[in-house]
């Protein structure tokens, strides 16, 4: 008997608020391209447009910290003296957002990542997890 896993993203509306809670305890709810992706999903699906969905994961984090920690550089946007992070992807995320899931690279801080080397840093991440896991 095949057992669905559980779902990724748990959902509560109360009063009009769409509650998002992040259900993976077991990777200590860790964001990797499969959550985010579902995170991004669940937006679209409560009604949010897709630019709705680009602006709230992009824009307007880098918004809110503007005005919170105004003396650090700028990011989420594509301007000048903003930081430079981008996604290189295979389709326009406008068109499908789980084009984002896949990236072909990454521009983050001034450095470019291929797919490759993306694959090598979350190969990293993963080996350093499980040796702190191995310890407890």
């Amino acid at each position: 008997m095949n057992v669905a896993p559980p779902p990724l993203i748990l959902t509560a509306q109360t009063g009009g608020v769409l509650r998002l809670t992040l259900n993976r305890p077991q990777a200590r709810n860790a964001l990797s391209s499969e959550l985010m992706g579902a995170i991004l999903a669940t937006l679209e699906g409560a009604g949010m447009s897709r630019f709705q969905v680009l602006s709230a994961a992009t824009r307007t984090p880098g918004e809110f910290m503007a005005k919170v920690k105004p003396a650090e550089r700028r990011f989420g946007t594509v301007s000048v003296g903003a930081r430079a992070d981008l996604i290189l992807s295979a389709a326009n995320p406008l068109d499908d957002l789980a084009t984002l899931q896949k990236p072909l690279g990454v521009a983050a801080n001034g450095r470019w990542y291929d797919a490759a080397a993306l694959q090598g840093l979350l190969d990293g991440v993963a080996a350093q997890y499980r040796a702190v896991a191995e310890t407890r």
